[in-house]
């Protein structure tokens, strides 16, 4: 606490408690927080302001005292003003952060507008709900928030010896939090229902474990796929590479020029200042395939100029996925050894995400592996004969709806086949619909065709089924927690301007500043 605090009562202390001996301490209650509020997305819009270089102010909109409203809930403005409830967030989590970057701040805005949003909401539920902030109840909170104990127990004279500010502060802060507070314990008392956490475990019933093949553009003929890569050279076309980049387009220009006027050596610029994956290795990259390399550009059409640039020389600065980055070409773009096993491989794994031919290829191969098991052939036998790898998956809980309380596919498919269709309904009835051992028709997964068959089904263990009744009451608990939560910003009653009061008003003070 500041040293300084005066110790003259005011107008204000009428709400600081005053305890007395002999008073029993009441019984400490069990505290409930929320863990987390909903994180928004930033708009397009912010993301070029941001890239644009505008600075945000470290502090408040304005000196003086001036508000800005950045929308409403339930017919109550939230404002921006000196001292109040969205001030003082913002001053918190600025003096929480770290770092001064336009994201930073971005982020400090966006936390002490979500919660005063969350505060208002609350506030109001808890009026209509009937619910008040007793002296009372504001009393044993203090006392169980640990700030005045000494030995593990409440000490009245530290409390008295705290400055009236101070106290003022945590009676303000307390006061603030208490509603919130209660709604969550009420949440924490409901009662579970017996039958809901019956139908939970009774899911349990229908564990299945499989084996699987799967059929991937590995598969695909290398004839085919030289043909498909010459077609297209210029997609793998290779270039070598060395790269720096920074967080502003004016620091990239600005190394770029002392490294081409022999000021800095390019290895010392990247290992110095280069924000990239790269910069250990003085920026050395290595060969990259032009898709690859185009994929990094916010401009697409803009990596021609890369491949256009001459041996040794330094690209212009571009806008890329790391920042604002140029380039050294250690050699001259030349196409893909299509001869080497390696760039065959690559070319595979990128066109079986693009190329239909490829798609209807594996398809076929898929159907017909599974047209030959069902006429007879061992499953196991046509997977080895046909080079297949073989996957298991121990027994697992159908789980479309990815509860928390169920291990599934995330848990159990080391291949990761059966985990990318998990919340696929159609696929996931018949993969436990299927009489056992039988296989299931082709299904899509990952940009490749699977050919799967249910091997046994059982129910969960007694363990796992005492694990769900234990953690049941927690999750739900969780649950209603959040489902609270997203009910206040996903509400009718939320009028959100965050954005274009951040931009109107911030943003544009700070880049007049």
């Amino acid at each position: 606490m500041p040293s300084n605090d005066s110790k003259t009562p005011t107008e204000k202390d009428k709400s600081v408690v005053k305890f007395e001996k002999g008073k029993e301490k009441p019984k400490k209650r069990e505290e409930m927080t929320f863990s987390r509020v909903i994180t928004y997305v930033i708009l397009v819009l912010v993301a070029i302001a941001l890239i644009a270089g505008v600075a945000i102010p470290a502090i408040g909109p304005r000196g003086g005292g001036d508000s800005l409203k950045f929308g409403s809930w339930d017919g109550t403005p939230i404002t921006f003003a000196n001292g109040n409830y969205f001030h003082r967030q913002y001053q918190r989590y600025a003096q929480q952060s770290k770092g001064s970057s336009q994201a930073v701040a971005y982020q400090v805005w966006m936390n002490a507008y979500q919660g005063t949003v969350f505060h208002i909401a609350i506030d109001k539920m808890a009026h209509k709900a009937g619910l008040k902030v007793t002296d009372k109840a504001i009393n044993e909170a203090i006392i169980d928030s640990g700030l005045y104990q000494k030995d593990g127990k409440f000490d009245r004279e530290s409390y008295e010896q705290a400055s009236n500010e101070s106290k003022n502060l945590v009676h303000q802060q307390i006061s603030e939090s208490l509603p919130a507070q209660m709604i969550f314990n009420d949440i924490a008392s409901l009662l579970t229902s017996p039958q809901e956490l019956a139908f939970i475990t009774a899911i349990g019933d229908k564990a299945r474990s499989f084996e699987y093949v799967v059929f991937d553009a590995s598969l695909y003929p290398d004839d085919l796929t030289q043909q498909y890569a010459m077609a297209n050279s210029v997609l793998f076309t290779l270039i070598d590479l060395s790269s720096i980049s920074v967080e502003s387009e004016e620091r990239a220009n600005e190394l770029r020029l002392q490294v081409a006027n022999g000021e800095l050596s390019f290895d010392e610029a990247a290992r110095n200042n280069s924000t990239d994956a790269y910069h250990d290795e003085g920026g050395r990259r290595g060969n990259y395939y032009f898709h690859e390399i185009q994929n990094e550009f916010i401009d697409k059409d803009a990596v021609n100029l890369l491949f256009a640039t001459k041996q040794g020389a330094l690209s212009e600065v571009f806008a890329t996925v790391d920042g604002y980055t140029f380039f050294k070409v250690e050699q001259n773009p030349h196409l893909a050894d299509l001869s080497d096993p390696e760039v065959l491989k690559d070319i595979k794994l990128f066109i079986g995400n693009d190329s239909q031919a490829v798609s209807t290829y594996l398809q076929t191969a898929a159907s017909e592996f599974s047209e030959a098991v069902k006429g007879g052939e061992d499953f196991k036998r046509k997977a080895q004969s046909e080079a297949l790898k073989l996957y298991e998956v121990e027994s697992t809980v159908p789980n479309t709806g990815n509860s928390s309380f169920f291990i599934g596919f995330s848990n159990t498919d080391s291949g990761g086949y059966l985990r990318a269709i998990s919340l696929d309904n159609d696929t996931i009835k018949a993969l436990y619909g299927a009489p056992l051992n039988t296989l299931v028709e082709p299904f899509a997964s990952g940009g490749a065709y699977v050919v799967a068959r249910p091997i046994e089904e059982g129910n969960l263990s007694q363990d796992m089924v005492d694990y769900v009744k234990f953690l049941y009451p927690y999750i739900l608990q969780e649950t209603l927690q959040q489902d609270l939560i997203q009910s206040i910003f996903t509400s009718d009653k939320f009028e959100d301007n965050f954005m274009a009061t951040f931009i109107a008003h911030i943003m544009d003070l700070s880049a007049t500043n």
